[in-house]
Order: structure tokens, then C-alpha cells, then sequence
């Protein structure tokens, strides 16, 4: 894909595999090879007015680049960040923000549609309980999550191999 004309090389360089992350994350899957850690297809989460999405790290490369996208389909966005970052995320377009240094967002958020988790590991699960039933966690790192738990409370757990994709970049 060519640089964009309006950033320079070394944000241009910085961008593709973020964007891509967040773009086959929320918008199109980039291939149709299986991810080796789940054996279902990714499934996308339609995004939409009525559709509530939270972004764990969203200052990040992945995370304001996943805003963004969010609120270019029209969904409402949560931001999780630290303090310092919520006047840069609210210029994106966060509708709210959540200082994690301050506060659980696991204990302030529920009922929400979707949570892109670009932080994950071992704690991404905490999101688990913030979701409404139906709704779905992507974590961008791979975490242990109890199926027992993920099946009771009638969520789905989602993860995608990011490949390139010059179309999509462009």
C-alpha cells in the first residue's frame, strides 16, 4: 500500500500492522487460514448505533486504532487507559473513558457488546463479567478463559491470526 501523502515515513512505517490488527479484529478478517490457538473461525461482531464496545488499551497501536474504527461504524466506545491518555482518546472519539490506575472496569462497565482487549494475558477474563449475554471478548493476546464460565454466561471468546494485506492496508 503507498504512504499516505499527509504523515511522514516513520509513522507511516509504524501503522500497517496496528491498523491490520485492529482492522481484521473489527471490520474483515485478512485471510481464511485457521488460527492455531482456537478452533473456530474468528466471527466478527456486526457495529452499529446500537452496539457498545470497549477498548482495554486504548491508547495503544492496536487500541485508538480499534476507537477509531469502532466510531467510524457508528458504535458507542468505552476507552480503558491510563490518565494521562483520556483528552488524546476523547479526540478520537471516546464516548467514555475509564482510568484503569483509578478504577476496575470490570466493576464499572456491563452489558456491553463487545470487548477488544488489546492489552489480554492472564487478566483478560476480568472482562468476561462485563460483557451482556451474546456478547463477545477479542483478546488481542491470547489468555486462559474457562469454558464453563464463557459457556454460562452465554458469551463468546474470539481470537485472530493478523496477516498482511495490502488491499486492506490500503
Amino acid at each position: 500500500a503507498r504512504k499516505p501523502a499527509g504523515i511522514d515515513h516513520v509513522h507511516a512505517a509504524g501503522a500497517p500492522m496496528s491498523l491490520l490488527t485492529a482492522w481484521q479484529f473489527l471490520i474483515e478478517l485478512g485471510h481464511d487460514h485457521p488460527s492455531p490457538f482456537q478452533a473456530a473461525r474468528h466471527r466478527l461482531v456486526a457495529l452499529g448505533a446500537d452496539t457498545t464496545v470497549l477498548v482495554n488499551g486504548a491508547a495503544g497501536g492496536v487500541g485508538h486504532f480499534a476507537l477509531q474504527l469502532a466510531k467510524w461504524k457508528g458504535a458507542c466506545v468505552i476507552a480503558v487507559a491510563s490518565g494521562g491518555h483520556e483528552w488524546f482518546l476523547r479526540e478520537l472519539g471516546a464516548d467514555e473513558f475509564i482510568d484503569y490506575t483509578k478504577s476496575r472496569p470490570e466493576e464499572l462497565v456491563h452489558d456491553v457488546d463487545l470487548v477488544l482487549d488489546a492489552v489480554g494475558g492472564r487478566e483478560s477474563s476480568r472482562f468476561l463479567r462485563t460483557l451482556k449475554h451474546g456478547g463477545a471478548l477479542f483478546p488481542v493476546f491470547f489468555g486462559e478463559y474457562d469454558d464453563g464460565e464463557i459457556a454460562n454466561l452465554g458469551v463468546t471468546v474470539s481470537g485472530n491470526q493478523v496477516r498482511s494485506n495490502g488491499a486492506q492496508l490500503a
